[in-house]
């Protein structure tokens, strides 16, 4: 009975103890130094220039996959196949239009060795096509959820259970709520929503989002913001914040609701005001993450961060003579990295594709 007091005092104190067990813990920032940046001088032998006629002009890569001999590439609503060795153009894999064959919007694509999946997010459907252009079927996989009630999907992913989690576009204030994450069943049924994030705008890129599968968990970031988010069937959550230091895009402009105005305060002719920020193609690799990031003089950069030594290593590649540079697309395929390259003396001609060993980014 002595002892009550002394318990009685300490209980707030275990009190608090318990509750902070259950914050969620801040994002761990990514530091990136800019200004270390390594110049990566390209060996032209080794680009892959594709092809461009009347028939296969490119707006640039949006997505690329190797599938087996081939690239496909999305461009818009344009997705085409091109030699891997010699970059000559060899079809249109799929068209836009309203035939069961076409699209009407590419939100996201994939590929299992030979065969390429493409998701319409306006039709809901699925379309199974060969790189060599066959038309394999088209699929409803959402044919039993009503969509009108529930989040418009963007793009979808496959967890290790078996279900699905998506990540969604604007209802445009016509929902009581918007998630930017939705919960499914095996069997493509809606459960519900994911808690920790809404969808802030209708705009969007096809690359903001992927699967990290190591940690069964996605990936998300939104253009011109610097936070990436980690989504489970647990909740939405901010993971890493990437902070450029004295290039960083100041958080009062990330925060503009409208990415036109983010873009347009991103590339102002303030002088002395240089940014650094638009993450894109983010990628996990293990204890790594690659991503490029862009600045507002045009400059692209690659960066390998090791979550583990919590170190970086930052790239921005180009040709000896200038007339190759990077863009912010790449690809992290197996043990290569796959970069966009510009062609600067030819603005009509398609990009090419650059291949290197991940080993040289450290």
């Amino acid at each position: 009975m002595k002892q009550w007091p002394t318990v009685r005092l300490l209980l707030p104190f275990f009190i608090t103890l318990l509750s902070c067990g259950t914050r969620p813990e801040p994002p761990r920032v990514l530091r990136v130094d800019i200004d270390r940046c390594k110049a990566g001088v390209i060996d032209t032998a080794r680009l892959v220039r594709l092809e461009a006629n009347e028939k296969s002009l490119l707006f640039g890569i949006d997505r690329l996959l190797p599938a087996g001999s081939r690239y496909v590439v999305a461009s818009r609503n344009k997705l085409r196949t091109f030699d891997r060795r010699t970059g000559a153009y060899i079809c249109d894999i799929a068209r836009y239009g309203s035939g069961e064959a076409d699209f009407s919007d590419i939100s996201d694509i994939w590929s299992r060795g030979d065969t390429v999946f493409v998701f319409d997010c306006n039709a809901k459907t699925l379309g199974v096509y060969l790189s060599d252009g066959t038309f394999i079927e088209k699929r409803r996989p959402f044919a039993r959820t009503e969509f009108r009630k529930n989040q418009p999907i963007r793009k979808y992913f496959t967890m290790a259970d078996g279900s699905l989690l998506s990540v969604n576009g604007s209802t445009g204030g016509s929902t009581a709520r918007n998630p930017l994450v939705s919960a499914y069943g095996r069997d493509y049924c809606y459960r519900g929503p994911i808690d920790g994030r809404d969808v802030k705008e209708s705009a969007y890129l096809m690359d903001g989002a992927c699967l990290d599968t190591a940690r069964c968990r996605l990936l998300i970031w939104e253009p011109l913001r610097d936070t990436v988010f980690a989504a489970d069937n647990s909740g939405v959550r901010p993971l890493y914040v990437v902070d450029a230091g004295l290039r960083a895009f100041p958080p009062r402009l990330q925060a503009l609701e409208n990415l036109q105005e983010r873009l347009s305060a991103f590339y102002s002719k303030e002088p002395g005001r240089q940014y650094v920020s638009l993450i894109r193609y983010l990628q996990p690799d293990g204890d790594n993450l690659y991503f490029c990031l862009a600045g507002n003089n045009r400059r692209n950069y690659i960066v390998r961060y090791d979550t583990a030594t919590d170190s970086c290593s930052v790239r921005s590649f180009s040709s000896p003579d200038g007339r190759y540079t990077q863009t912010t697309f790449f690809l992290l395929d197996a043990d290569s990295l796959r970069l966009e390259m510009r062609d600067n003396a030819d603005i009509e001609a398609n990009p090419a594709v650059y291949s290197f060993h991940k080993s040289e980014m450290q």
